[in-house]
């Protein structure tokens, strides 16, 4: 995770009047949220919920169904798969709702993957390239606070909808990027918006064409 503010200074816009759009990036954001958050008749917009010991996450998504078949869409179903798998409970005390934005915001090669609003404990979760962390077996089992976990039943687990990769070591595993996001979101009372973006090594032309087509069919109908 870094800062996006740090990348637009850095390394792409140097030009008049840059400085003042990006810094007013996280009111706009927070505006927008607010707004869609809290509009109850929004049609354009469905609520479901996961429920667990501690509490629940309201998750807001699109009420319109993309007419394609695409993996790429976290729907409410998969979200709410993998919270029932995340293995450190307590740590979903700091999400409040998760929200579904069906658009794909890509600069270069680095793009957008969520926001975090730290007082309002909102997730926003973007459209972008499918990719994986990866984590130790010693890691993963301090992370997790329900005790042993058997790695062997997680490779072989549909998490996102495919076999999870392994990698050389037995004592490695590859994590969906909505946990590792989990892990590292915490609640405070400040209005920081936290950014997470990826920088990727190469991009996929067809890839990023889907997903500026789906981000496009959603911005045609109000999202």
């Amino acid at each position: 995770m870094f800062d996006i503010k740090e990348y637009y200074y850095n390394y792409q816009y140097r030009g008049a009047g840059i400085g003042e759009e990006i810094s007013e990036f996280d009111e706009d954001v927070t505006s927008a949220i607010d707004s869609l958050t809290g509009n109850r008749l929004d049609s354009i917009y469905l609520r479901d919920r996961y429920k667990y010991q501690q509490g629940m996450v309201e998750i807001i998504h699109p009420s319109l169904v993309y007419p394609k078949s695409s993996s790429l869409l976290l729907t409410a179903d998969k979200i709410r798969y993998l919270l029932s798998f995340y293995p450190h409970k307590t740590g979903l005390v700091n999400i409040e709702k998760i929200v579904v934005r069906p658009k794909y915001t890509a600069v270069g090669d680095v793009e957008l993957i969520s926001l975090y609003l730290r007082r309002k404990r909102v997730l926003v979760l973007y459209l972008f390239h499918p990719h994986f962390y990866r984590i130790s077996d010693s890691s993963f089992n301090s992370f997790n606070e329900t005790g042993s976990f058997d790695l062997a039943h997680m490779r072989s687990a549909s998490i996102s909808d495919k076999r999870l990769p392994v990698t050389g070591s037995q004592s490695e595993l590859y994590i969906h990027p909505l946990w590792y996001i989990i892990s590292l979101v915490e609640h405070d009372d400040t209005d920081r918006v936290d950014k997470f973006l990826i920088k990727r090594s190469q991009v996929y032309m067809n890839l990023s064409e889907t997903l500026n087509d789906i981000s496009y069919f959603y911005s045609q109908h109000g999202y």
